[in-house]
């Protein structure tokens, strides 16, 4: 299994400007020498000292404006970097990499600098305690600010459309790995349950909103939200984005579990999970699909026909692909298994191989 990794939390405008604010201060605070030198080599009583160390300042602002601002894409570069590689080495590694790649930069800035000014020793002097100030405020703004959540335990992200073999692969992984497991459809089947239970149509914003924010999955027979009824209804709940807002905070509470956890549903790796360490896509062929669950319905006996449940099936897929609130759909990073024609215990074979590193 591989190195315990970060998950990002809480991505609000506050702390993206936040974090923007300290990127600037950071990649700012080393080129105050810029700004303080002059003065003090050109420190006399006139007026015209003044004005000559002012024409300095002005002079070279220019090139420390952009020595700053790429110093500062550098590092948003290399943090752009971390979040991708969330293994704590890599991190590390990674953050060294940027300071070192910044103190270069700032390197050659102060040696065109100082022999502007004449005055090699006055720079380096002056320009050190400057470094070592970005370089803490880059490690903060990093350990601190950015990655919130140290240690965390494995994260493993499953998506895919219904009955694609999604919430028997994440109870297998979980039970294989020891990790507590959310199958997050089951959040929207309860809104949609419940909003049944209390008389609202599935199309009722308010009502699904209302009852989101204040749900309780506890008491829900799992039963009841294996309908085909339900599972309509939680298709046209998940498409609220008031009802998607209620639930994110309950879905990324629980990845933030210190033991790890695994989590499945329609925008874990897109959404809930960016960050997860394994991202899986789970898919079949509609038909194959809808056979699946038939089997499952007919068992809990509901008597809805084939041909029902495939018409169902290609309208939620077509719902939760195109929604414009978290769309159904893989990412960049996303394993995708096909399971059409592969049985339960080769899925789960495969996934766990992946995530093992024996199975690419």
């Amino acid at each position: 299994m591989n190195e315990k990794s970060e998950i990002i939390h809480d991505y609000t405008f506050a702390k993206v400007l936040l974090w923007l604010l300290l990127v600037i201060l950071s990649s700012a605070i080393q080129f105050l020498p810029v700004c303080i030198v002059p003065f003090i080599l050109f420190s006399g009583d006139g007026e015209a000292d003044f004005r000559i160390a002012i024409m300095y300042i002005l002079a070279v602002f220019p090139i420390a404006a952009c020595a700053a601002i790429l110093s500062a894409i550098i590092k948003l570069v290399m943090l752009r970097a971390i979040i991708i590689k969330v293994n704590k080495h890599k991190r590390f590694y990674i953050a060294s990499m940027a300071l070192l790649l910044n103190s270069i930069l700032i390197a050659f800035f102060m040696f065109f600098i100082a022999v502007g000014y004449g005055s090699v020793i006055n720079i380096i002097l002056l320009s050190v305690p400057f470094l070592i100030l970005d370089a803490v405020i880059y490690v903060f703004f990093m350990e601190r600010i950015f990655v919130s959540y140290i240690d965390r335990g494995m994260i493993i992200a499953i998506d895919g459309p219904l009955a694609s073999g999604k919430g028997t692969l994440a109870r297998a992984l979980a039970a294989h790995f020891s990790l507590p497991h959310l199958d997050t459809g089951s959040l929207y089947r309860a809104v949609a349950h419940n909003m049944m239970r209390e008389g609202y149509k599935f199309n009722n914003t308010a009502a699904a909103a209302d009852i989101a924010r204040h749900l309780n999955i506890n008491g829900i027979i799992d039963a009841d939200l294996r309908t085909a009824e339900v599972g309509a209804g939680a298709s046209v709940v998940a498409a609220m984005p008031e009802v998607r807002k209620a639930l994110f905070d309950f879905q990324r509470k629980f990845a933030a579990n210190p033991k790890g956890a695994v989590l499945d549903g329609r925008d874990i790796g897109t959404v809930i999970c960016p960050d997860a360490d394994f991202k899986f896509f789970i898919t079949a062929r509609p038909e194959i699909r809808a056979e699946r669950r038939l089997k499952e319905l007919h068992a809990a006996g509901d008597n809805i026909t084939l041909e029902e449940l495939t018409k169902q099936i290609e309208e939620r897929d077509y719902r939760d692909a195109n929604r414009a609130d978290a769309p159904l759909k893989p990412t960049e990073t996303s394993i995708i298994l096909d399971t059409s024609d592969m049985g339960i215990d080769e899925v789960i074979q495969k996934a766990v191989g992946i995530i093992d590193g024996t199975n690419k």
